[in-house]
């Protein structure tokens, strides 16, 4: 909860309280009988305190019930976000292995060319996708494991850049069609193999996953 808002409840309730307490206390003394004036004016400055106090604890508990969900909200977009960048990262590896390059090739088609520019694209902006959720993840405070989410996420945008998107540029896979230069060896299997997908990627996600499922409902 913000500074912002107990500030609020120290300006608004405290005085009340306290004026409430004050009358109750100042009239209780002076009153002589027990339901004459002064009586009447003291109960009536305690209950202005006990519903000053009643205010203030709903106002409270109100606002942390509303806390939580905005947290828990929270929580449920950056796991959505992460499983739906998964899910494109998970279809480009089929993409690709149905385009036969679970293994190094020398030579590729125009057609298998076109489809795996189109598959690049595609985990590009998977990864941009996670470093985004990365960096948001790094300011936010609606998590108590943000750096073993963080470290996690690091892990897949560094497999992906090095397996695939900086080979992809560093050895012209980009543009050797364009070029009409002869084609490089396409190497791509370290991503394609499940098991270091399984460990880089998927893993990664179980564990994210498995960290935001413990945060729902944490205050």
């Amino acid at each position: 909860m913000t500074r912002r808002f107990w500030t609020t409840v120290l300006i608004v309730f405290v005085p009340m309280g306290i004026v409430g307490i004050g009358i109750a206390i100042l009239f209780a003394r002076w009153s002589t009988e027990p339901d004459d004036l002064q009586s009447t004016i003291s109960k009536a400055g305690v209950g202005v305190a006990l519903t000053t106090i009643a205010a203030a604890v709903g106002a409270i508990a109100l606002r942390i019930i509303d806390f939580q969900r905005v947290r828990d909200d929270e929580r449920r977009r950056l796991h959505r976000s992460v499983v739906e960048a998964y899910n494109s990262v998970k279809a480009v590896r089929r993409r690709l292995v149905a385009l036969g390059l679970d293994r190094a090739v020398s030579s590729i088609s125009d057609e298998h060319w076109k489809e795996m520019k189109g598959a690049i694209d595609e985990l590009n902006t998977a990864q941009l996708c996670l470093e985004a959720i990365k960096r948001e993840v790094d300011l936010t405070d609606a998590l108590a494991q943000r750096d073993e989410v963080s470290r996690a996420l690091a892990i897949v945008e560094k497999y992906i850049n090095e397996e695939v998107l900086e080979q992809w540029e560093e050895h012209g896979w980009s543009d050797w069609k364009v070029r009409k230069r002869a084609c490089p060896e396409i190497d791509v299997s370290r991503f394609v193999e499940k098991k270091y997908f399984r460990h880089n990627v998927s893993n990664q996600l179980d564990l994210i996953t498995s960290v935001l499922q413990r945060e729902l409902g944490r205050r």
